[in-house]
């Protein structure tokens, strides 16, 4: 009798432990068992397994990624990648995505190609070294040594000095927005602005270090500026006036980019949490990253096909959401 009881304690256990670990799978029509929910897969790796991407830029038909020292060219899917070693060890590299061009920036040549890096032709701007570059339209705006920076014409190659301070030092451009050149100096402990009308330097209404992007949102008088080591900074009024509180739903972590999709939706990457997207113009954001994308996220890219692309620490993904809608 005693070991009758305890067999059917055992019996009793083992249907719990049963139970238990089947919860999560519920019956079919026909007796049999579904599994429970699962999480929805929403980034797949794309190329480059372990090579740090910092950014990519696409062309109509190309992907370009940049590692900060090499360039890969692939099909725009991440298909067929080949290393352009003639723009090994140069500083600066970036596309014109309006009209297919290739900028590849070392000390004082730029190198183009219109053709999709087929061929190159040298841009020399003499006495000048490169340091930081940004580009809109037909014009590239750089800094140099002793607090230079100037816009050259692209066409004419024709050049124009906007501002010169020996004491302002490490100027890294940021965003060029209505005439307005942003940017950090003396090592981003600075935030300014390059009004290249008024050809002077002012701070744009906030206090931060190191921002990353600061980003306008279509038409509108929004703005939305991106800091490695605070929060994404909300303006309703052309950037007269910021709103320094924490947006709802994004973690305390540094924000490393932001992009404007077309769908008025903004995607932010932030140090170590992954993406996030607003749909209410940065007032309030939500996750969209899974454990496939437990990675750093350097910056986002949103290519000529409309994918959404996370350049990361240990490659490339691509969402397998829709950007636009999600």
């Amino acid at each position: 009798m005693a070991r009758l009881k305890k067999t059917k304690l055992i019996v009793l256990f083992l249907s719990a432990v049963f139970y238990a670990c089947s919860s999560s799978v519920s019956d079919t029509e026909d007796g049999g068992q579904e599994p429970g929910p699962v999480q929805t897969k929403l980034w797949e790796f794309v190329q480059y397994e372990d090579i740090p991407i910092v950014t990519s830029y696409s062309t109509e038909t190309n992907l370009y990624s940049f590692t900060g020292f090499e360039v890969f060219k692939s099909g725009l899917d991440g298909s067929n990648p080949v290393q352009l070693t003639e723009l090994n060890d140069r500083s600066v590299f970036f596309v014109d995505e309006s009209n297919n061009t290739l900028f590849s920036i070392n000390d004082s040549t730029i190198l183009r190609s219109s053709n999709e890096a087929a061929s190159f032709d040298t841009l020399t701007i003499p006495s000048f070294r490169f340091r930081s570059t940004l580009l809109s339209g037909n014009k590239l705006y750089s800094s140099s040594e002793n607090g230079l920076i100037i816009s050259i014409n692209l066409t004419s190659e024709e050049k124009d000095t906007l501002y010169q301070s020996a004491s302002l030092q490490d100027i890294q451009f940021i965003s060029l927005l209505d005439n307005a050149l942003y940017l950090n100096a003396d090592n981003s402990t600075k935030l300014l602005m390059l009004n290249e009308s008024k050809k002077g330097l002012q701070a744009p209404g906030f206090e931060s270090s190191a921002t990353s992007s600061v980003l306008k949102l279509g038409n509108t008088n929004i703005l939305l500026a991106a800091t490695r080591f605070q929060k994404i900074l909300r303006s309703t009024d052309s950037g007269e006036t910021w709103n320094q509180t924490w947006p709802e739903g994004l973690p305390a972590n540094p924000t490393t980019d932001l992009v404007f999709t077309s769908q008025n939706r903004v995607y932010t990457s932030i140090l170590g949490s992954g993406i996030y997207y607003s749909d209410d113009t940065g007032e309030t954001w939500e996750s969209v990253t899974d454990t496939s994308l437990n990675v750093m996220v350097y910056s986002i890219t949103q290519t000529t096909g409309n994918e959404l692309l996370a350049n990361t620490k240990t490659g490339i993904y691509k969402a397998l959401f829709d950007p636009k809608t999600n």
